[in-house]
């Protein structure tokens, strides 16, 4: 119980000295934190759209692999 009582009366004593020093340390946490957030978001979006692209081609290609075999078939047969 004492340490408590010491902790809280050292912490209301140094306050004012670690205030100015500690809110902007703690500001370039958040801003950092937040280019951090915004940099992941970016590769995100990048990864999806190529993900997009490559669906999209896969796609493609099944659908002209599907119209050659369907024009094969059809001049096969007649």
């Amino acid at each position: 119980m004492f340490g408590i009582f010491i902790g809280f009366i050292v912490g209301v004593v140094t306050a004012p000295f670690v205030k100015p020093i500690a809110r902007p340390v703690a500001r370039k946490v958040v801003k950092t934190g937040l280019a951090a957030g915004q940099y992941l978001h970016e590769l995100a979006e990048e990864a999806r759209e190529d993900i997009q692209d490559l669906t999209a081609e896969a796609q493609a290609e099944l659908s002209e692999k599907k119209m050659r075999k369907a024009t094969a078939t059809t001049t096969a047969t007649h």
